[in-house]
């Protein structure tokens, strides 16, 4: 089901993989932060040190679905997360989302086009440049 992923910081995953080994952790360990990409959706997870005892932060992200969909997701998934306080609990809210997602992308689907949704096809941008030179 879940497709192999590569590293993008080597870097970090050096570093997990030494203190797996040596068994020692820094006197202040970082907070973990990765970017899992599951089909059409990207989970932004946070493990801070004291995780499973304290909750990661997961925000679940796709182009499929509105802003507001992915909002009710993500308070959605945090109260599901809210019943695995003191576990581990990343693949079981990956699962959750994978789950329950179809939900969230027929509302998304289900909504109507507002006036103002209708109005903002006109509007125009425009880029603009500005070129610093600097003589040393």
């Amino acid at each position: 089901v879940y497709k192999r992923q590569e590293y993008g910081d080597q870097k970090t995953f050096q570093e997990i993989k030494d203190i797996v080994k040596t068994q020692k952790a820094p006197a202040q360990l970082p907070s973990l932060n990765y970017l899992l990409k599951l089909q059409r959706l990207n989970f932004d997870v946070t493990l801070l040190p004291s995780y499973p005892i304290s909750l990661p932060r997961i925000v679940v992200t796709s182009f499929d679905i509105s802003r507001e969909s992915q909002v009710l997701l993500n308070s959605d998934l945090n109260l599901f997360l809210q019943d695995l306080k003191g576990c581990e609990c990343i693949f079981a809210s990956v699962d959750w989302v994978l789950q329950n997602y179809e939900k969230y992308q027929q509302e998304a689907q289900k909504a109507p086009i507002t006036d103002q949704t209708k109005k903002s096809e006109k509007v125009y941008f425009v880029r603009e440049f500005l070129w610093f030179h600097h003589l040393y």
